[in-house]
């Protein structure tokens, strides 16, 4: 994470940002969003809402020595730069409440999404704090067991009231039409964080003297892991990708699919259930490489069947085009409309809201790309540096068509043994292909990362590539258009954990075979 200052400049952006935020979410800890809120958190970035998250503690869990709380700050920071898709750099102000010290983050590549952190001391699960922050928690300031509370960093204190009142005015300044916190349905003691409760009893509050017209949603934290998992697809993708990049900052949370195991982050992350109903819509597009490329004037089908009510009541669908050339879908009201893509090459984006009776689940989105390039990797001879053949996972696997790979279906991947920097891959067709673009998927495992890599021509030129998504998102590679019968990728750095550099898959396109 980098931090920028632009002190010119704060005051309007500050402004800026308070007249236009649509998504307020308040939590307790800097996991809460990503564990609990999520993928309603996803889609409204994915929509580009105007997003903002204010953490009410600095989720320190008593540890003040080591900078612990810190790391969870820029774990939440290169999360949400994450799921934006920019660098994880930001611009730091102040939340502009009077006589309290807030500081405020703003993504520099998505400045409609920013993040405070009010920094006041974790309470404990049971809410009984802990000895190194004076055994103070939100729950007893809740419970006017403790007159104030003060930030793990000592820069400023608050009553009950001026607590309340802080958080009445964020809503007042940033004018949400929707505020999102966790659980205020339920009552201490009944599994759940103590800080998720206390957290969203404030927010219940406050939200009840923010006069503009919003919902109010809680959602679930700890024991939803005995519910019926509800997130399937590119949600469970995308919100496990998001909290594994947190979790690189966090030393006290698993780090991986396979790290996770059966354990409590893993069922936190395969569910999201809302105290008020909500239910979750999940978009996607049915191909079938899985793949969100389709042919010119193509049948092509939106599918929104895993879309989950946590009541198990009958669900109605609606589906938006809001960005390519405008097609004609079968029924905008059908689990799965279908439409034909258009007769020249566009990206279409469609929304996808469901509905149980008067709740509505937030927008999900989904991308279908019209092209006339055709996946001509497969055609190719394959050869590699290095390959494991004993797990399976051998070259071809780099073109089988499957982007999965460890911790998934391991045979699904191409990995080295003990490959790192200088690795190679080399696809060779029998006769001339034009080419313009490549898709890269890299091993979706934190461990194993091209961090840099070039992709050489028969011709002797190449191109560049920058590191790869470590969570199985493609890095697409566009350049203009080459003839060449071969193709050589060369890794030229990787992470410092790597151990088995590979991919899960390369896809290369061009328009035509050139004889």
């Amino acid at each position: 994470m980098r931090t920028a200052s632009f002190l010119g400049a704060i005051g309007f952006l500050h402004q800026l940002r308070f007249s236009t935020a649509q998504t307020l979410s308040i939590v307790a800890h800097q996991d809460d969003d990503l564990l609990f809120t999520s993928p309603d958190l996803l889609h409204d970035i994915q929509t580009g809402r105007e997003v903002r998250t204010v953490f009410l503690t600095a989720g320190d869990a008593g540890d003040l020595s080591t900078g612990y709380w810190e790391q969870r700050q820029a774990g939440s920071q290169a999360a949400y730069a994450q799921m934006a898709d920019v660098d994880d750099v930001w611009m730091q102000s102040d939340a502009g409440i009077q006589g309290k010290n807030i500081p405020l983050f703003t993504l520099a590549g998505k400045p409609h999404i920013s993040l405070a952190f009010l920094q006041l001391p974790d309470g404990n699960i049971g809410g009984n704090g802990f000895p190194t922050t004076g055994s103070a928690s939100l729950q007893k300031l809740w419970q006017s067991e403790i007159p104030s509370i003060q930030t793990v960093n000592g820069s400023t204190s608050y009553t009950s009231g001026e607590l309340l009142e802080t958080l009445a005015m964020l809503m007042d300044h940033f004018q949400p039409d929707r505020i999102h916190t966790l659980d205020y349905v339920h009552e201490y003691g009944n599994g759940d964080h103590s800080d998720h409760y206390t957290t969203a009893y404030y927010v219940q509050q406050a939200a009840g003297q923010y006069t503009t017209p919003h919902s109010l949603t809680g959602y679930t934290g700890y024991t939803i892991q005995s519910m019926a998992q509800n997130l399937f697809d590119d949600d469970l993708t995308r919100k496990q990708s998001a909290f594994f990049t947190y979790a690189a900052h966090d030393s006290k949370v698993c780090h991986d699919v396979a790290g996770c195991g059966d354990g409590n982050e893993a069922q936190w992350l395969r569910r999201q259930y809302a105290v008020t109903g909500e239910p979750v819509a999940n978009a996607r597009l049915v191909t079938a490489d899985g793949h969100r490329t389709v042919g010119l004037g193509a049948k092509v089908v939106l599918d929104g069947t895993q879309s989950r009510n946590p009541n198990d009541d009958l669900l109605t669908y609606q589906w938006t085009q809001i960005r390519g050339t405008e097609v004609v879908l079968s029924s905008a009201t059908t689990a799965q409309p279908s439409f034909t893509s258009p007769e020249f090459p566009d990206t279409l984006d469609f929304t996808l809201v469901v509905k149980n009776g008067n709740t509505s689940s937030t927008p999900a989105r989904v991308t279908v790309i019209a092209t006339n390039l055709q996946n001509v990797a497969r055609n190719a001879t394959i050869a590699a540096s290095s390959q494991n053949t004993e797990s399976g996972q051998t070259a071809d696997s780099a073109i089988d068509g499957a982007v999965n790979g460890y911790p998934g279906l391991s045979s699904s991947e191409w990995a080295t043994v003990g490959g790192k920097a200088g690795s190679t891959l080399t696809l060779t067709w029998a006769t001339p292909q034009a080419i313009s673009e490549v898709y890269l998927y890299d091993r979706p495992n934190v461990n194993d990362q091209v961090t840099g890599a070039t992709i050489d021509f028969e011709d002797g030129s190449n191109v560049a590539i920058p590191a790869l998504d470590n969570y199985g998102k493609p890095t697409r590679v566009q350049f203009a258009r080459k003839t060449t019968r071969s193709l050589n990728f060369t890794v030229t750095s990787v992470s410092s954990s790597t151990r088995n550099v590979g991919l899960a898959e390369i896809e290369v396109y061009g328009t035509y075979l050139a004889v």
